[in-house]
């Protein structure tokens, strides 16, 4: 099963190659992968998420010099030059985001071998890993609770949980970095299965005793943010990012900002934050999130099953 998948994997490359020449290129064209080329594959997917060398530095414990020695190896078999680095900074070229498509999918496919082997065994392996944005603990939903469960239900699968944007989770789910997320469900997206979790109510606050009219609007990617921008009621104001800045930014009594409520309850040090009582209060739900057109492994599944048994929501809120 494995060879036949990697030699699917060597004849997309090698048409690839012949699809896209690289006008005078020093590399010789091998039109050739072997094995020993997946871990310089992987490495060159992790620089390309990364967005260079020096935040996959980190991700890989690679020094630069390992990075690019394992790309130039790459470049060399396919042939083409994937990406452009130097002073000028990290940057795929038209070839290199091809091959990082099909370098994706390719070692995703290749990552579920085991998987799906162990899971006709009856076994549960391999690595969870989840998206959520700040604030997911609270009272009203128990996550730390249903972690210690699923860890306890399956002990040899390995849990990645990430904090990360509105946007970073979008894009690592289309990219399936990622495997579910757990965010606010601000529209129906036809690319995703949404299943609600909870309720969350978020405001917009200002330091107690501070006069809000007119005041600029902290700004942070967020469809809530780009609503009350929309009314005109308050400029754009300085640019934020965690809910922790936006809080210390409104703590300051020169800024109003769009905060969950729970969240702004808990803010004391610096003085109260309150309410600004003309302004509608915006309800989110906050749902577990996967790909449509990725089936989800049964870890993945044992996983959402046990999100969904302590919904705060019912199962109508979720248009699957």
């Amino acid at each position: 099963m494995k060879n036949d998948f990697f030699d699917s994997m060597v004849s997309f490359f090698n048409t690839f190659l012949r699809l896209t020449p690289v006008q005078g290129s020093s590399f010789m064209t091998k039109h050739f992968l072997t094995e020993r080329n997946l871990k310089s594959l992987r490495i060159f997917c992790a620089a390309a998420e990364a967005g260079g060398f020096s935040a996959a530095e980190r991700t890989l414990a690679l020094s630069k010099a390992s990075i690019s020695r394992h790309i130039r190896d790459v470049e060399e078999v396919l042939g083409v030059k994937l990406c452009e680095r130097g002073p000028g900074g990290f940057r795929l070229t038209v070839s290199g985001i091809a091959a990082l498509k099909q370098a994706q999918i390719a070692l995703d496919a290749l990552s579920r071998i085991k998987l799906e082997v162990d899971e006709v065994k009856g076994l549960l392996s391999g690595v969870i890993r989840i998206g959520m944005t700040e604030h997911i603990i609270n009272k009203q939903y128990d996550l730390p609770g249903i972690l210690r469960q699923y860890a306890q239900l399956a002990p040899d699968v390995t849990t990645d949980v990430r904090v990360m944007t509105f946007a970073q989770i979008n894009h690592a789910l289309r990219e399936r970095t990622i495997d579910i997320a757990i965010r606010g469900r601000y529209e129906q997206d036809h690319l995703f299965h949404f299943f609600p979790l909870f309720e969350e109510r978020q405001r917009l606050f200002v330091l107690e005793g501070i006069n809000p009219q007119g005041l600029p609007l902290i700004y942070r990617p967020h469809p809530f943010v780009y609503e009350l921008l929309a009314t005109g009621h308050h400029p754009k104001g300085p640019s934020a990012s965690g809910l922790e800045a936006v809080a210390c930014l409104i703590a300051s009594g020169c800024y109003v900002g769009i905060l969950p409520e729970t969240y702004a309850a808990e803010v004391w040090d610096y003085g109260r934050l309150v309410p600004v009582q003309t302004q509608d209060c915006y309800v989110n739900i906050v749902s577990a999130i996967i790909e449509k057109n990725r089936p989800p492994s049964a870890a993945v599944e044992l996983f959402l099953q046990l999100l969904q048994q302590h919904s705060c929501l019912t199962p109508s809120s979720s248009k699957r």
